[in-house]
């Protein structure tokens, strides 16, 4: 990182404090800006300056986030085919039904986790 951009950084971090200390008071961004002798332009140049980072930030998290969900192959024997019952759109759960037995786990279960009791519950 260079002068600059460490410039920058310090500068973003000092507005986030301007931010939070005018969201804090309750006041309209006019009369805290008024207050505190910064210019309404300064002040939303910078809150979308910080918008922007922000935004950036949680692209990045996101991304980092799907390429961390992985799927665990299972292999099941043939005389123990499950009943996969139909998916439920946004419902994000999985349900497996396996002659008497009903497995039914939502979308935050670990994938090894479930894979492991999968086939334990297949042994012969």
């Amino acid at each position: 990182m260079n002068a600059k951009q460490v410039a920058h950084e310090v500068r973003l971090r000092e507005w986030a404090v301007v931010m939070r200390e005018r969201s804090e008071s309750g006041k309209s961004i006019r009369s805290w800006c008024i207050e505190n002798g910064i210019t309404e332009k300064t002040y939303h140049y910078w809150q979308r300056r910080l918008r922007a980072v922000a935004c950036n930030q949680f692209n990045e998290f996101k991304a980092t986030q799907q390429q961390s969900q992985s799927f665990t192959e299972v292999e099941l024997p043939e005389a123990v085919a499950p009943k996969l019952l139909p998916y439920t759109r946004g419902s994000g759960r999985l349900i497996v039904e396996i002659g008497e037995l009903r497995l039914s786990a939502d979308s935050n279960y670990p994938t090894d986790q479930l894979a492991t009791l999968l086939r334990e519950l297949i042994k012969p």
